[in-house]
């Protein structure tokens, strides 16, 4: 499931990019290179990771590497079913 949640183009991507976001069924989500590791976060919509509550946001690091990527996409994926509650209530919440 983790691809079909959060799947990042790749390190080639990521390296020149810096960050890569998306989004899924009422979760945010955002990857990214900080001080040479991946930094990943979730996040209730509607709002984008920069006009959102830190509060709000889930965080996590891991290795820049490949598997360090994949071990952020599949805990993106996992934060999704471990916080499904939290995304069906922002899916369903009116954004303005």
């Amino acid at each position: 499931m983790a691809n079909e949640i959060a799947k990042v183009p790749g390190m080639t991507f990521i390296r020149a990019n810096k960050s890569y976001s998306g989004s899924y069924q009422g979760m945010r989500w955002r990857v990214w290179i900080d001080e040479e590791r991946f930094c990943a976060a979730v996040w209730p919509q509607p709002w984008n990771f920069a006009h959102t509550d830190e509060s709000e946001k889930t965080t996590e690091q891991f290795d820049l590497t490949e598997e360090g990527l994949s071990e952020a996409e599949s805990w993106i994926a996992a934060q999704y079913e471990q916080q499904l509650a939290r995304w069906k209530e922002a899916k369903n919440h009116p954004t303005f």
